[in-house]
C-alpha cells in the first residue's frame, strides 16, 4: 500500500487518512503482521513547499507585527508591505523602487501601469529561493510523515504498538501523477507471532 502526502505537508489528507484506517482494521485482523512505515521526501518538490510555508508564515507574522489589516488598507497592500519589508531585510543592496520600475508599463493612452501582482509575486517568490532548507528539515519531514501513520495506525487500540515501527529514510520519491509524495509501506510478519 501507499500513501500520499502533500508535498512539505506530514498531514494525512482525508482519503488518505481513510487508507490508512483500512489498514489499521486489515492489521487488527492479521496479529501474524507488522507494518514498518518508513520515511519518505521528494527532494526538491517537498523543500520548495518547506521554503514558500516558511515564506507565507512569515508574511503573516509581519503582517500582525505591523498591527494586522486596518480597515482602510486591503489585504493585497497589507501583503504588499509586509512583502516588501521581508524583502528589504533579506535584500538590503537592492532598490524597491528599481523594482517597482520593472513592473511600470505604458498603456496606448499613454497612462502608466503598475502590475503590483506581478511585483508582489516576484518578491515572494525570490524570498522561496533564498529561504533555507536544510537536509535535516528534510529528514524530519520524512519522520514526521511516518509518525503520522503510525500515530493513525496505532490509534486502533487493537494493535499493538510493538507492530507498527518506523523504518529507515529511503531514497528521494518522484511525485505522482497527481503531484503528491508517495510513502510505500512495508508489510512483514509480526515479531510477536514468533
Amino acid at each position: 500500500d501507499e500513501i500520499e502526502f502533500e508535498p512539505g505537508s506530514i498531514a494525512l489528507a482525508p482519503p488518505e487518512a481513510e487508507k490508512v484506517a483500512k489498514l489499521a482494521e486489515a492489521l487488527s485482523m492479521r496479529p501474524a503482521l507488522a507494518l514498518r512505515v518508513p520515511g519518505v521526501v521528494a527532494t526538491d518538490a517537498d523543500r520548495h513547499a518547506l521554503q514558500a510555508s516558511r515564506v507565507n508564515a512569515e508574511v503573516e507574522v509581519e503582517i500582525a507585527a505591523r498591527g494586522g489589516i486596518s480597515k482602510e488598507q486591503l489585504f493585497t497592500e497589507a501583503r504588499r508591505d509586509a512583502m516588501e519589508a521581508l524583502f528589504t531585510r533579506r535584500f538590503p543592496d537592492e532598490s524597491l523602487d528599481g523594482l517597482r520600475a520593472g513592473f511600470v508599463t505604458t498603456t496606448d493612452a499613454g497612462e502608466s501601469r503598475f502590475d503590483e501582482p506581478a511585483y508582489v509575486e516576484m518578491m515572494r517568490q525570490r524570498l522561496i529561493e533564498a529561504e533555507a532548507v536544510s537536509n535535516d528539515d528534510l529528514d524530519a519531514l520524512a519522520r514526521g510523515r511516518a509518525s503520522s501513520i503510525i500515530d493513525a495506525v496505532t490509534a486502533d487500540t487493537r494493535i499493538d504498538a510493538s507492530r507498527v515501527s518506523a523504518g529507515e529514510i529511503g531514497e528521494p520519491a518522484r511525485l505522482n501523477e497527481a503531484g503528491w509524495v508517495p510513502l510505500k509501506l512495508e508489510v512483514e510478519a509480526s515479531r510477536q507471532a514468533n
